[in-house]
């Protein structure tokens, strides 16, 4: 496993606090919650990802997600992308990754060492889970972290020739969009001893449990799936998901 992927560059823009306009049916909110699970995996195009599982403190909701940490060997398998304004950032998933390994166990996600576990993972040829090996995160699992989750909407993907482009049907689902520490500061908030939790209170103040992230767009019908969704893909072209098109 080359974590000297995750290594972080000097000049590497460092993501803002921002608050952001498993189960898959949790409501918006902040949920205390404990790592259940946390392994790397790699897409067929040599995207390195994590799977993080988690379950509710107290409680019996869960929530699991794939957090993609560099783009695929085409790509370069680069942990960063460059904006439109010509700044260098992190991928949102390797972002999130590195504020859950601070938090978790007070390393960058470089810094990790993963052990080989046995993981029961869905198998889709199979269709039903099975005993299978991964490269697993122990140092993150047990450790208790607060997530913020949103449920969002969008067009599901469509396998169109050899990419797969949006479609009219729509998905709603949950997503993970910042950790916080167990006394609800960020990262960055407690790197800089901030005694406030100036972003949990925002986040709580602007959003309530019925919010949904609504990134659906319209697809025109009657032209046919590839038409359609080839001039959706042209009318979203340029954002961060390009760099996992072929994984």
């Amino acid at each position: 496993m080359q974590l000297d992927l995750l290594n972080i560059e000097e000049g590497v823009e460092q993501n803002e606090d921002f608050v952001p306009g498993g189960d898959f049916n949790l409501d918006t909110d902040i949920y205390p919650m404990v790592v259940d699970m946390a392994y790397f995996g790699e897409s067929k195009g040599g995207a390195m990802n994590v799977t993080a599982r988690f379950k509710e403190v107290d409680g019996k909701r869960t929530h699991q997600e794939v957090f993609y940490v560099t783009s695929g060997k085409a790509k370069g398998q680069k942990n960063t992308y460059t904006a439109k304004n010509g700044t260098v950032r992190l991928l949102p998933g390797m972002e999130s990754m590195n504020q859950l390994s601070v938090i978790t166990t007070g390393k960058k996600i470089s810094q990790l060492t993963p052990e080989e576990k046995v993981v029961a993972i869905y198998n889709y040829e199979a269709k039903k889970e099975l005993p299978t090996k991964v490269a697993a995160i122990t140092e993150m699992i047990g450790q208790e972290v607060q997530v913020a989750i949103v449920r969002k909407r969008e067009n599901k993907r469509v396998k169109v020739g050899n990419d797969y482009v949006p479609s009219a049907d729509e998905r709603v689902f949950n997503e993970a969009t910042k950790f916080l520490h167990t006394d609800g500061h960020t990262v960055a908030e407690k790197l800089a001893e901030d005694p406030d939790t100036a972003w949990k209170t925002k986040w709580k103040d602007d959003f309530d449990t019925d919010y949904m992230l609504d990134k659906y767009k319209p697809v025109a019908l009657g032209a046919g799936v590839e038409a359609a969704s080839v001039a959706t893909a042209a009318a979203t072209a340029g954002t961060i998901e390009d760099m996992f098109a072929d994984d």
